[in-house]
């Protein structure tokens, strides 16, 4: 029985939610990270773009999404400028 998909980012959504990671690629996770922040952008209206900073131990500090045209028009805050501006 096939599966009613309720839109295309729903169904984005849901097979990012069960990406794994490689452990043979240890960037992974992060890329994996950064596409659950870029789904969660085009989910919002925006551009899916999404970032995630990472310190030198690996730990993901911080996470930053595009919000440039949700919740209003911002033409500064890119997915890499919401992560900086939440790091500051």
């Amino acid at each position: 029985m096939s599966r009613v998909v309720q839109s295309p980012m729903d169904e984005l959504d849901r097979q990012v939610q069960t990406l794994e990671a490689d452990p043979g690629h240890p960037h992974d996770r992060f890329v994996i990270e950064t596409l659950r922040e870029a789904v969660r952008s085009g989910m919002a209206g925006n551009f899916g773009v999404g970032a995630v900073l990472v310190d030198a131990t690996g730990t993901i500090v911080e996470r930053g999404r595009n919000r440039v045209f949700f919740p209003h028009f911002r033409s500064d805050l890119h997915a890499e400028m919401d992560l900086m501006s939440r790091v500051e």
